[in-house]
């Protein structure tokens, strides 16, 4: 997979993307909300990052992530979809 830059940095892949902007939307945003979920609050706050040795940031892998919670962060994924880039749909000619 190919790198995925943006202006506040570069990552290996645009889910780490995207779990890094729900990050920084929490931490900067005086605004941000998020229900009061026990189980989200709890997915937001597990996973860890590193930067490697290329200076991409890496966000912790989705199975360490339910090893640790013993589920799936289905909550947590769901609100980092709501910032993914839009994209217009193409359209596709059957037959």
């Amino acid at each position: 997979m190919a790198a995925v830059k943006a202006d506040i940095g570069e990552f290996k892949i645009l889910r780490d993307q995207i779990w890094w902007m729900v990050r920084e939307w929490l931490r900067t945003d005086p605004g941000a909300m998020i229900p009061p979920d026990p189980y989200l609050i709890e997915e937001l706050k597990t996973p860890t990052y590193t930067v490697e040795s290329d200076g991409k940031i890496h966000v912790m892998k989705k199975e360490v992530m339910r090893d640790l919670l013993k589920r799936s962060p289905n909550r947590a994924d769901a609100l980092c979809l709501t910032f993914s880039p839009f994209h217009k749909a193409k359209v596709v000619k059957l037959g």
